[in-house]
């Protein structure tokens, strides 16, 4: 799934260290989705918080109507791991 952060943060860690903090209108979730790959990161929320999900089957139907979104997440996708790979 792909999660949409609506309100809060949520933090992202791998191995005990602290990747980001993302904010609402934020996403997560993407490369694993992208990828069929096992998730390589925990997040977590900080406070109580408003997250929205997006399975694949939906995700899949949303990228169908407009292309671009797969690209958009795609480019994030790509962006977040070559940040994690300059660490």
């Amino acid at each position: 799934s792909l999660f949409l952060i609506g309100r809060e943060l949520v933090r992202i860690s791998r191995n005990g260290e602290d990747l980001a903090t993302l904010l609402a209108g934020d996403f997560f979730g993407e490369s694993a989705l992208l990828q069929g790959a096992p998730r390589n990161a925990i997040c977590t929320t900080v406070a109580p918080s408003l997250l929205y999900q997006l399975q694949r089957a939906d995700l899949d139907r949303v990228c169908d109507l407009c292309p671009a979104m797969r690209k958009a997440l795609e480019r994030a996708a790509a962006e977040r791991e070559q940040n994690d790979q300059g660490e």
